[in-house]
């Protein structure tokens, strides 16, 4: 009777173990239902991505009210769009994001071996995809707030060819809503300066709040740096800081070589006491700006006016659109990626002569 009571017990046991094992394999998730989404808008359709160049990687959530607990990290994937070639997603472009400020743009210098076609790219937050390796995962779990991953529109990539310079009968912000008289006369496009009475800008350079800004020194130093390197840091300095607009600008560009490492030309322009630095692109109609930078040369360091990015528009630190603390992080990285990608080495970058002042108090040497 013993051992009877003993072998139910024992299998009693055993189906409860099996039983257990069953459940924790085939349980479902029961996701939330009030769950946001990533929408990807840049790169979209009418966006062409160059290899070696720089991209902007946006993105928002859907609906925004929905999304109340946003990713901390992010992961970019990027997969090419052709018969025959699965959407796996496996080739990262960014992995483990941190987005912890709500930021929602990415920086993308695409310098991996991108062959020419059509591509899109997914976004997921906190490592959490449904389609991990294009076979759904279904131990992912989304609870309400949380936000699904998304693939972006099909856009193109290609490897450009060397460009020679171009002049571009347009002015640039041609539809531009007016603000204030930019300092720097100029438009640049693809290394040809086009000298405007009048061009739109953000930054007013009378308004010079009393103000003392405290900003790190990178941004100053790179550029010192890359004038003394190419040999024009003496003349920049001698330049009068009385130049106005009749005066012209000087201005010039540092430019890749055939072995550098970057391609977007940087511009460094003065006109009195205002510099300009700016990252610029043609397109069809105008010039993209990615970034540009103001600073005053009255103080020392030198004080950031304001900052223009492409998909973000214009901030000035006077009108309160952007803080100091903003301002310093970001003159920190982008001082630090110019000496990175060796605007300063003249084994794979030249300096190109824009525009010299009429009123200029020491020889160009260039």
């Amino acid at each position: 009777m013993k051992t009877f009571i003993f072998i139910i017990h024992l299998v009693s046991y055993s189906m409860t173990f099996i039983s257990a094992q069953q459940n924790s394999t085939t349980t479902v998730c029961k996701s939330g239902t009030r769950i946001a989404a990533f929408v990807v808008s840049q790169p979209n359709s009418s966006t062409i991505v160059a290899v070696g160049g720089h991209a902007t990687v946006a993105w928002s959530y859907s609906p925004p009210a929905w999304a109340t607990k946003r990713p901390q990290r992010v992961s970019i994937y990027i997969n090419r769009v052709a018969t025959g070639v699965d959407l796996v997603f496996d080739d990262p472009v960014v992995t483990d994001l941190d987005v912890t400020n709500n930021a929602t743009v990415y920086d993308w210098f695409p310098v991996q071996s991108l062959i020419d076609g059509n591509y899109k790219i997914r976004i997921a937050g906190d490592g959490k995809d449904t389609q991990k390796g294009g076979q759904p995962n279904r131990d992912v779990c989304f609870a309400d707030g949380e936000v699904v991953p998304a693939n972006s529109a099909q856009f193109v990539v290609v490897n450009p060819p060397y460009l020679q310079p171009v002049a571009n009968p347009l002015p640039a912000f041609s539809s531009a809503p007016q603000r204030n008289e930019i300092n720097v006369a100029l438009v640049l496009v693809l290394g040809t300066a086009v000298s405007l009475n009048k061009i739109l800008t953000f930054c007013d350079r009378e308004a010079r709040p009393n103000k003392s800004y405290r900003i790190a020194e990178t941004m100053q130093a790179a550029v010192e740096t890359i004038l003394q390197e190419h040999g024009v840091l003496e003349e920049f300095r001698m330049l009068p800081s009385d130049l106005t607009e009749e005066d012209g600008a000087w201005t010039i560009e540092i430019r890749a070589a055939e072995s550098s490492s970057f391609s977007q030309p940087l511009a460094i322009s003065r006109l009195g006491d205002i510099l300009t630095l700016a990252h610029f692109s043609p397109e069809v109609w105008d010039v993209v700006y990615e970034p540009l930078m103001e600073y005053s040369l009255q103080s020392e360091p030198w004080r950031p006016l304001c900052i223009e990015r492409h998909y973000e528009g214009h901030r000035r630190l006077e009108d309160g659109e952007i803080t100091i603390e903003e301002l310093e992080k970001f003159d920190r990285e982008w001082a630090s990626r110019l000496i990175e990608r060796g605007y300063h080495d003249t084994s794979v970058s030249h300096v190109k002569r824009v525009s010299v002042p009429k009123r200029d108090s020491v020889k160009s040497k260039l």
